[in-house]
C-alpha cells in the first residue's frame, strides 16, 4: 500500500507494521502455533437428535483477523485501499491461500443470498469502507446460524489487489509422506489439520470452487526454490495449475534454480538434525525453472 515516502512502525514485536522508504507500508502479524493452535480444530455441537462436526478455524481465523485489522486501520496506518497485497511464505503462503479461498467461497454464497433477499450485488469497497458488508455478514448470520460455515467473514476478496505465494505447501495430501521422511510422525501431521489434509490443501480446495466463487479470487504470483529441500517446488506447481484449471487469475509462476526454502543456513542445520532431505521428481516437476 502506497504512503508516499513516510516511515512508520506500529504493532508489538510479531505483529509490525513496517512503512518501508521505497513507499511500502508492510503489516507482519504472528498467527497460534501448533499445539496452541491449528489450522483447523474439529469441535462438536448438538443439532436435535445428533452431533456434528464443526471445523473451527485457530490460524486461519489469526491471519483472517489480521487482515481484517489491517482494512480497518489503513486510513490510520497511510495505505492505500486500492492496492493491498496478500503475501505469505512457506506456512503463510498456505494460511493465507486458505484465508482467500475461504473469503471467496463464503463471499459467493452470500451474494447469492443476498440475491434471494432482493438485495442489490457486491459492487465493490466503497460499501465495504461504509459498513455495508457488516450488515450483509448480520443478514447471512440471521439466514445461516451462527454455526454456519459461511459465519467469520473477516474481509472481501474484492480488497485485495493480488496474492503472492512464496515457497508454499499447497497440497498437504501429498506432503504428509515428504514430511515422514523427514521424520514428523503422521499423527502429528493429521492432527495439525484436524484429520482432513484435502481440505487444508489450497490446490485441492479450489478446485471444489464454484466459477463464481473463483470469480472472487484475486491475481495470483507463485515464487520457488528448486533447491528447497522443506517444501517441494512441485507444490507451488500444481496450485498455479489447479488455479488455472478453475479458471483464476495467474499472472506469475517462477522456479529459481538453486534457490532453498530460507537461508542456507537454516537449512543446513535442518539438514545436519535430519529434519531435511532430497525429494524425488515428480511429473510437476519438469517445468523448466528460469534462472534466478
Amino acid at each position: 500500500s502506497s504512503i508516499g515516502r513516510r516511515r512508520r512502525k506500529f504493532g508489538a514485536k510479531g505483529d509490525d507494521v513496517d512503512g518501508q522508504d521505497n513507499g511500502v507500508v508492510f503489516v507482519a502479524p504472528d498467527y497460534r502455533n501448533f499445539p496452541q493452535g491449528r489450522v483447523r480444530t474439529l469441535t462438536w455441537r448438538r443439532q436435535g437428535d445428533r452431533s456434528d462436526p464443526q471445523q473451527i478455524p485457530d490460524m486461519v481465523k489469526d491471519v483472517s483477523e489480521a487482515i481484517r485489522w489491517t482494512f480497518e486501520n489503513l486510513e490510520e496506518l497511510g495505505g492505500d485501499a486500492n492496492n493491498v497485497t496478500l503475501m505469505g511464505q512457506s506456512a503463510g503462503a498456505h494460511l493465507a491461500a486458505l484465508c482467500v479461498i475461504d473469503a471467496a467461497e463464503k463471499e459467493a454464497a452470500l451474494e447469492k443470498l443476498c440475491a434471494s433477499h432482493g438485495l442489490p450485488e457486491l459492487v465493490g469497497k466503497e460499501q465495504l469502507q461504509a459498513g455495508w458488508w457488516r450488515m450483509m455478514e448480520q443478514v447471512q448470520r440471521n439466514e445461516a446460524g451462527a454455526h454456519s460455515s459461511m459465519e467469520g467473514m473477516a474481509f472481501s476478496c474484492r480488497q485485495l489487489s493480488r496474492f503472492v505465494g512464496i515457497s508454499g505447501p499447497y497440497n498437504i495430501l501429498k506432503l504428509i509422506p515428504f514430511m515422514q521422511a523427514r521424520g514428523l510422525p503422521k499423527n502429528v501431521l493429521n492432527a495439525l489439520v484436524a484429520g482432513d489434509p484435502l481440505k487444508q490443501s489450497p490446490a485441492c480446495r479450489v478446485l471444489d470452487l464454484s466459477p463464481h466463487a473463483v470469480s472472487f479470487l484475486p491475481k495470483v504470483s507463485l515464487f520457488h526454490g528448486t533447491a528447497d529441500a522443506t517444501v517441494p517446488h512441485a507444490q507451488t506447481v500444481e496450485f498455479a495449475m489447479a488455479l488455472e484449471r478453475a479458471g483464476g487469475r495467474v499472472e506469475t509462476v517462477k522456479l529459481y534454480e538453486g534457490k532453498s526454502h530460507t537461508v542456507r543456513e537454516a537449512e543446513e542445520a535442518n539438514r545436519l538434525t535430519g529434519l531435511s532431505g532430497s525429494h524425488p521428481r515428480g511429473p510437476l516437476q519438469g517445468l523448466r525453472p528460469p534462472h534466478a
